[in-house]
């Protein structure tokens, strides 16, 4: 079992941070069946459906930008487990809607976290692996998201046999669950190499790239790491004029 997860564990490490894509796809694929039910329920207008689905991609935006700073300053384990917690709260808030402004609010909270899931999925992806991988890997977050959508139009479908007062509100919480389930797996993942090197923890990097590098390639890749920071520090040195 120990040499399963050593042989495996750069891609059990890629798979648990890549539920942040997952949960941006089952938030687009799962509104586009509630919002069905939601329109006969609330009696919404045209605009104030358009406002609901749409809503999500606007405050994404914001929301990586938001996600970015603080993967920068806490780390990105961290940014996972608060972007987990604004999810389930947006899931929530989404469930027990009874108008249309409280459903856009916890729409807007979602939002908030899957735009900076897309920034921090990618990010500890493209970290965490190899250089020979790196390319393949960051891939997945796509490939995830897509997956994301087909499972919230599976959610749809399932639970659009339940009552209609109801049936959206199970479709739009579920993801909660989601999101819970991100929560718990970024406990277990461990932060990034870069990051940890950044702060100064190069033991802490060099036990976590050893894991799946041979040593050559570990110190290889601390070298490289450390040369990256050196030259980004440089480049912040510098002023307009210069």
């Amino acid at each position: 079992m120990d040499s399963f997860i050593s042989r495996y564990y750069m891609h059990l490490c890629i798979g648990g941070a890549t539920i942040c894509s997952l949960l941006l796809g089952y938030d687009v694929g799962v509104m586009s069946g509630a919002i069905l039910f939601i329109e006969k329920q609330m009696q919404l207008s045209d605009w104030q459906k358009e406002i609901v689905v749409s809503s999500l991609n606007l405050v994404a935006v914001f929301g990586s930008l938001f996600a970015g700073k603080i993967a920068d300053w806490k780390g990105r384990t961290f940014t996972m487990k608060v972007l987990s917690m604004i999810f389930v709260v947006g899931a929530i808030v989404m469930a027990i809607a009874t108008n249309f402004w409280i459903l856009l609010l916890g729409r807007v909270i979602s939002g908030w976290a899957c735009g900076g899931g897309l920034v921090v999925a990618p990010l500890y992806v493209a970290e965490i692996c190899s250089t020979k991988m790196r390319g393949k890997m960051v891939s997945v977050c796509e490939i995830m998201i897509n997956i994301g959508i087909l499972v919230g139009y599976i959610s749809g479908y399932a639970f659009s046999f339940l009552p209609s007062t109801i049936s959206w509100r199970w479709m739009l919480g579920s993801g909660g669950f989601l999101g819970l389930l991100l929560f718990a797996i970024a406990f277990i993942l461990p932060e990034t190499p870069r990051y940890l090197i950044s702060e100064n923890k190069i033991e802490v990097a060099r036990t976590i790239l050893l894991k799946y590098n041979s040593e050559f390639d570990t110190e290889n890749t601390i070298q490289a790491i450390c040369t990256s920071l050196e030259e980004l520090k440089s480049m912040d040195r510098l002023s307009w004029s210069q």
